[in-house]
């Protein structure tokens, strides 16, 4: 639901009217879409891995054929309602023009006007919003502000040393620092943190700070002075070894 765009999800809402009408003349074939979009669904929702929208993928071609009956439906009405319905339809594809729009290069965390302005307290888990796809924003980013180091803590199982990021460290769990930080929601809000899972709260020490810019839809950078830099951060960060030989 939060995926999807509204104007879209209301076209297919409408096409139920047209879907009954083709009931009612035993017009089987014309339910073969929505039949087979309820069967995905109903197959798919006690499963318990939940790995995003990608798993079911395929029923965005089915929804869309049910957009298309709906765009024919109120194309063709007739009588006093034709203004209102092509009205109607001009407003949601439109709409649906505006949404495509305002995704562009962030269709990954692209999520509809119901999850507010922070999707990542309605949904974090798969890659419906955090999938590591900002880590070369950031690189740029951090090469535009000469950034020497800087301390990492993304979701991404891409290979860091070839991301063109400055020298850097994996940030460690309950070990405040100074300096460049780059950390991603999906690592803050659920500790993940290159494939690694961190205890709860590990990061929660940054929450005392605002960052100084949103790269992308996905990460936060923050830089701590050194004076202000919380306690513990006399603590050596330690990266993994794999991570580590990254860095190097």
């Amino acid at each position: 639901m939060f995926k999807s765009p509204l104007p879209f999800l209301l076209l297919c809402l409408i096409a139920l009217i047209p879907l009954w009408q083709s009931a009612k003349e035993a017009r089987w074939t014309h339910l073969a879409p929505a039949a087979a979009v309820l069967a995905i669904l109903v197959s798919t929702m006690p499963v318990g891995y939940k790995a995003g929208v990608r798993h079911v993928l395929i029923v965005f071609p089915l929804l869309a054929m049910l957009a298309a009956s709906s765009v024919m439906y109120l194309w063709r009405l007739q009588g006093g309602a034709r203004p209102w319905a092509r009205g109607l339809l001009f407003a949601l594809l439109a709409w649906q023009g505006v949404s495509t729009v305002r995704a562009q290069q962030d269709f990954i965390a692209y999520f509809n006007e119901f999850a507010g302005s922070d999707p990542s307290k309605i949904l974090l888990q798969g890659c419906d919003l955090d999938c590591g796809q900002d880590v070369f924003r950031l690189a740029s980013d951090l090469r535009t502000r000469q950034v020497p180091t800087v301390h990492l803590a993304l979701w991404s199982s891409a290979d860091m040393s070839q991301m063109g990021l400055p020298p850097f460290d994996v940030l460690q769990p309950f070990h405040p620092v100074s300096g460049w930080v780059a950390v991603s929601l999906r690592s803050l809000r659920v500790g993940h943190v290159f494939h690694s899972g961190y205890p709860p709260g590990a990061l929660a020490w940054l929450d005392a700070y605002q960052p100084v810019e949103r790269i992308g839809k996905t990460i936060w950078l923050y830089h701590i002075p050194e004076d202000r830099a919380p306690v513990g951060r006399d603590k050596e960060i330690t990266a993994e070894p794999s991570i580590a030989k990254q860095a190097e």
